[in-house]
């Protein structure tokens, strides 16, 4: 990936989860201080205190993302996009913003008292830009070997602070005066790009990039040593993470916990467990809540909802991304008429998939279990893990939070040693697990036999038989991609988007050469695309629309995958219009632009007709394997690429 891509995705997936976790939190207060949910005040506050510095954060990155967009170039060097960094840095009131955020965090540590003082918001911690210089010096000839040792025999004492709390502590207190000037910092900007871009995704890698950044950061200022780890970490995370997790992603594991998750809800086996009732009474805590009138005071004063609405961002900033969970949030049916407790904590568990970092994640689990084991005491009595076990379990099934399972595998793979060795984060992990292997396990979907789904229609299916699934998007295989069944044309993508529905048609008997795998719905069993390669070699059919429907715009898609000089993304057959402009632009085609990409194929096949390199039959005007084969055995293409540009098109012509 190129530098500056790297660096726009990472800030809009950054956008992206700051608000989703915005939204699940109006939610949880629209919940909370209705029912008044807790015995206190400490946990909303510290919602609402969050919600102002995600805030503050929200608009901070929109407008950074706005400059940096507004200046892209495609392929631009590493020292070029760092110094349209710091320009876009520059632009961005840094002080004002540093100043904005620690009101919150002075709020935050005045209810959390097991915080670290990280910082005193003093004039020479923030506006001292010379401590950075050491950064300068610092070099690529950091002693890796001299941070592991010291790193690994870091060791909490009673001073310090557990792990948990540290972690606590980097989130709710990021030390942003600290690392801001860093982040400006040229020269370890162009460190942090460089150390990400070159991050191969294993195990022992993750660990030395991590004390590479740390190495980097240990000079500043006179921070716990846990605490550098853990913002070496976040650092790292802003542009791998979902690199790790896409790494742990299981197609089938995550459409089977989806639809068991599903089925354990329809089956309404919760409520005939109790466990909603095993929740303490609300009106108990109204009580409570009645003997503290300034309490209840603040609350209506603090969490009246329609404050949230000098929030909402009215100068445009905002830059919305639909996503899986977001839309889940707004409108499911498994939610509705469900206990205030169980809204709220599916809601808390949702935010696994908001966090910036491992870390991060680790110590929101902790939050959500912590906070869960609040609400399920009775009269403080402790409560362990045997008692709480079928709640996860419940609050992970109402979750339905479609990331769960790579998150988990994220977990378990790459949570830095150092945390878990000094911590209960594996205790924590175990539990999650535990539950994930439960709900995986909980008896199949009742799916009809030997009846199969397939995304495009077979031989003796009509139009009529059509049937449509929900959760599923069809990806169409374009026409020059060698498959191991030529007749397949497209695959069924899981997403377990409600919105998401795929046309597709039963049939009954499958070659018995066929060993692909299929997976039970409750309409039929379906084939699963269990690979990575979506997003670059796949096009993504139009919601709801049927693949036969799409055919043409498939052979459009697949010829500009070859003629653009640009790789396309994430082809899709809509909207094909800017792709036909972006062709227009590099061919000069003229006004039919997609007859033009059909004619110019055709010339280019009856060329390599003529030469005896591909049949008669090829000669379609729609890019094929045979002719892709006969272009690859005249012409190198690096690193397995291949495409079709002016020069090129050029030479097989003059063959």
């Amino acid at each position: 990936m190129q530098p500056y891509d790297m660096v726009l995705q990472a800030v809009s997936h950054r956008i992206q989860q700051l608000e989703e976790e915005m939204e699940i939190i109006k939610l949880q207060l629209d919940i909370s201080t209705k029912t008044k949910l807790f015995k206190s005040i400490k946990n909303n506050t510290t919602l609402f205190l969050e919600y102002n510095i995600f805030t503050i954060l929200h608009k901070s990155y929109c407008e950074y993302y706005q400059h940096m967009k507004s200046t892209y170039e495609p392929n631009c060097s590493l020292k070029r996009v760092v110094l349209k960094h710091i320009s876009a840095f520059q632009k961005l009131q840094l002080t004002s913003i540093i100043e904005e955020i620690f009101g919150h965090q002075c709020a935050l540590q005045t209810i959390h008292h097991d915080l670290h003082l990280l910082l005193d918001n003093s004039e020479n911690q923030h506006q001292n830009s010379n401590v950075y210089e050491n950064l300068k010096e610092d070099g690529e000839n950091e002693n890796l070997n001299r941070n592991i040792n010291e790193i690994e025999n870091i060791k909490c004492n009673d001073d310090e602070g557990t792990v948990e709390s540290i972690l606590k502590t980097v989130s709710f207190m990021f030390p942003f005066n600290i690392i801001i000037p860093i982040l400006n910092d040229q020269n370890f900007f162009e460190f942090l790009l460089k150390t990400s871009l070159c991050f191969i995704n294993d195990e022992k890698d993750y660990k030395t990039c991590i004390l590479a950044i740390y190495g980097k950061l240990k000079i500043v200022n006179n921070l716990d040593k846990y605490i550098i780890v853990a913002i070496a970490e976040i650092l790292l995370n802003f542009f791998v993470l979902e690199k790790l997790e896409r790494n742990n992603s299981g197609t089938i594991e995550r459409f089977y916990f989806c639809q068991n998750a599903d089925l354990m809800i329809s089956r309404d086996i919760f409520r005939d467990l109790g466990i909603e009732k095993s929740f303490p009474q609300i009106n108990n805590h109204e009580e409570a809540m009645e003997n503290n009138q300034k309490d209840n005071e603040l609350i209506d004063e603090f969490y009246n909802l329609k404050q949230y609405e000098k929030f909402i961002f009215s100068n445009g900033l905002k830059i919305k991304i639909q996503t899986e969970q977001f839309e889940y949030l707004q409108d499911d049916y498994s939610l509705v008429n469900r206990s205030d407790e169980i809204r709220f904590f599916a809601l808390e568990f949702m935010k696994i998939a908001t966090k910036v970092s491992i870390s991060m994640i680790c110590n929101q689990v902790w939050r959500f279990i912590d906070w869960m084991k609040e609400i399920l005491s009775h009269d403080n009595t402790p409560v362990g893990a045997d008692e709480t076990f079928s709640f996860v379990v419940c609050i992970v099934c109402f979750s339905k939070c479609p990331f769960f399972p790579k998150i988990l595998k994220t977990l378990e793979k790459n949570c830095v040693d150092e945390f878990r060795s000094s911590s209960q984060i594996d205790y924590y992990i175990a539990q999650l697990r535990a539950a994930a292997d439960f709900i995986m396990k909980y008896e199949k979907i009742g799916t009809p036999e030997k009846t199969y789904l397939s995304p495009y229609k077979i031989e003796g299916v009509t139009e009529n038989d059509a049937i449509l699934l929900e959760g599923f998007v069809i990806y169409a295989i374009p026409k020059f991609e060698i498959t191991e069944d030529p007749k397949e044309k497209s695959i069924l993508c899981y997403t377990g988007n409600k919105s998401d529905v795929s046309v597709v048609y039963p049939f009954s008997e499958l070659d018995p050469n066929n060993k692909s795998i299929f997976v039970d719905t409750p309409l039929g069993k379906v084939k699963l695309l269990t690979n990575m390669r979506i997003k670059t070699k796949l096009i993504l059919i139009s919601n709801n629309k049927a693949y036969d429907e799409s055919e043409y715009d498939v052979q459009l898609v697949s010829n500009l995958m070859v003629l653009l000089p640009k790789k396309i993304p994430e082809p899709k057959t809509t909207p094909i219009d800017h792709l036909l402009s972006l062709y227009n632009e590099y061919w000069k085609c003229g006004k039919d632009v997609q007859k033009d990409t059909f004619e110019r194929m055709k010339k280019i096949q009856q060329k390599l007709y003529s030469k005896k390199l591909i049949s008669n039959e090829s000669i379609t005007g729609v890019i094929n394997v045979q002719t892709v084969e006969a272009i690859k055995s005249k012409f190198q293409f690096k690193n397995g690429d291949f495409f079709i540009n002016a020069h090129i098109y050029t030479r097989i012509l003059s063959m």
